[in-house]
């Protein structure tokens, strides 16, 4: 499982950031699927009609931006393709055949009316099922480490859980790492922050990126790295950001095995930290007691992963049914060689 979330889109300064940072460039994809061109799909839903640019992707700033990164900064010699993806499609199986040979999804941030675009894009009960098949889709092709999700500004905030500003309940965003939100400080400077990162909750701020990589086998790297030019105000939050963002993924590194192994699992199944502690008794931002053979101190978390994972057993039951978020067209043989 790869994931980026950035406050701002990868022009010059950022891409230069992205190259130094040793957890971003190497979850950025060095070739495509059996050696091809690397396949990026830019989505500029969130721009709204006025704000939208070109439709031939290739010609997006944002193309010219990842050209950039990989040949100057990261010196590598890839082929690039570049396709645009909107939600608002009606055709789900060319969405479909789109994201399934995808390496990387970048979500534009937000503009105008946050909160309309966001229900308009995610409402279980306004997209109807095959919107709800598409979201799925790229759900488990991040977890199963198929695509890397790079998300800018709000498309960084709808990686997780929930969203602010009173969007209601029944809107339901990627939540890719299992209960886990994002806040965002957006415009505060470096001096007048206050770390948020603990428990269920990551923060990303307006001269910081954040990179995570998460495998099986206890195998995690994650970042916090300076974006913005003035990078020498940002490091001591930057330091002090990457080490509370290795404690949250270290307490829920169980859990995040189990939604890699089992990437379809629907949203809202996973309980949140708060949750898992209420169950066993464990202060909210604290690790579970270790036990022998548990170093990590996680055995606490992996009991209600497994509970959370009968649920979602049972729920698998109806997977014949039309409609079936994990029957949209991502092979168990695909997801299985991810596994491997």
């Amino acid at each position: 499982m790869r994931i980026m979330l950035l406050p701002q889109g990868i022009e010059d300064q950022c891409a230069k950031a992205l190259s130094w940072d040793t957890v971003a460039a190497e979850a950025l994809p060095q070739s495509g699927r059996g050696g091809s061109a690397v396949r990026i799909a830019i989505c500029q839903d969130g721009r709204g009609p006025y704000a939208r640019m070109v439709e031939d992707a290739s010609c997006l700033p944002e193309a010219g931006y990842f050209r950039k990164l990989y040949s100057a900064y990261l010196g590598r010699a890839v082929d690039l393709q570049f396709q645009e993806f909107s939600f608002h499609s009606m055709d789900t199986e060319s969405q479909r055949a789109m994201l399934e040979n995808t390496d990387i999804f970048y979500f534009c941030g937000f503009g105008g009316s946050i909160e309309d675009k966001l229900v308009a894009l995610f409402d279980v009960h306004g997209g109807g099922a095959g919107r709800t098949q598409i979201i799925d889709l790229i759900r488990a092709m991040v977890r199963s480490d198929q695509m890397l999700y790079v998300g800018i500004c709000g498309g960084a905030k709808i990686f997780g859980r929930r969203y602010d500003w009173g969007i209601p309940d029944r809107v339901r965003f990627f939540d890719f790492l299992g209960g886990v939100s994002l806040c965002f400080d957006a415009g505060q400077a470096a001096k007048t922050l206050t770390h948020k990162t603990h428990g269920d909750t990551i923060q990303l701020s307006s001269g910081c990126g954040i990179a995570c990589m998460v495998g099986l086998g206890g195998f995690r790297r994650v970042s916090s790295f300076p974006v913005v030019k003035n990078k020498g105000q940002w490091w001591p939050f930057a330091t002090e950001s990457s080490r509370q963002l290795e404690v949250v993924f270290s307490e829920r590194q169980r859990l995040h095995e189990r939604l890699i192994e089992r990437p379809f699992e629907p949203p809202g199944m996973e309980p949140s930290l708060a949750e898992q502690a209420a169950v066993h008794g464990v202060a909210s931002g604290s690790s579970p007691a270790s036990t022998p053979g548990d170093p990590k101190g996680v055995s606490a978390l992996a009991s209600s992963a497994l509970a959370a994972s009968a649920l979602a057993s049972s729920a698998a039951a109806t997977a014949s049914a039309p409609g079936d978020p994990r029957a949209v067209g991502c092979s168990a043989a695909s997801v299985a060689s991810a596994r491997t």
